[in-house]
């Protein structure tokens, strides 16, 4: 299976992933299915702001930028104000543009409280008809239990193929590994549909990985 750590690719995120949060570990299970399908990715985020954590999610990503046609204004812009809050936070144009998101950076770790929660979807529900927010922190949001079809179906899932040997990052891992530093060495495009059958394979995915508790997941690119 690969593995992305989206940080500082600005491709990846922001997206929505429907999958599952690693609460230990299972580096060696993901490592050792090597036939995974090439929408179904391990995620290893940065997240916290300054205060930074690494919760790892397992799932099908939704990236927003792929998704313009479920958007109930302009794309690129939601897009922008997620980017806006990456590595070296854009604060003059947060406040300027994304005020709501200004509030939102630049943390330290701690959890977002229920008014921060709900200013992120006050802003995310100005353009994408998405669940609640149920808790999270900065980068990382665990949205409310539901089921992903009735917000999801048919947004475009992010797929990948390998065009180059990455370089290998870490000795002890046998699957890939890619971050910013080769991420040209994957090709990511968009060619299917979230549905029923993907939810179904995510079910199987998860026997397979001794993973529990389908959910969706929010996440965007940290500030550090």
């Amino acid at each position: 299976m690969l593995t992305i750590e989206p940080l500082g690719t600005n491709i990846v995120l922001p997206a929505f992933v429907v999958g599952y949060e690693l609460t230990g570990t299972r580096d060696t299970l993901i490592d050792e299915w090597t036939d995974s399908p090439d929408w179904l990715f391990s995620i290893e985020q940065q997240a916290g702001g300054h205060g930074m954590v690494y919760p790892t999610v397992v799932g099908c990503v939704l990236r927003l930028a792929d998704n313009g046609q479920h958007c109930l204004g302009d794309v690129s812009e939601v897009v922008r104000g997620f980017r806006s809050m990456a590595e070296d936070p854009k604060i003059n144009i947060l406040r300027r543009d994304f005020p709501a998101l200004a509030k939102l950076v630049g943390t330290l770790g701690d959890r977002y409280d229920k008014a921060q929660l709900l200013l992120l979807d006050q802003f995310i529900g100005e353009y994408f008809s998405v669940p609640d927010s149920s808790s999270g922190i900065e980068a990382f949001i665990r949205s409310a239990a539901c089921d992903p079809l009735d917000y999801f179906y048919g947004w475009q899932m992010m797929h990948a193929t390998v065009v180059a040997e990455p370089r290998q990052l870490y000795e002890h891992r046998n699957s890939i590994v890619v971050d910013q530093s080769n991420i040209g060495a994957i090709d990511l495009s968009v060619h299917s549909l979230f549905s029923s059958a993907t939810i179904g394979a995510l079910c199987e995915a998860a026997k397979r990985l001794q993973l529990s508790e389908l959910g969706v997941f929010f996440l965007w690119e940290n500030s550090d």
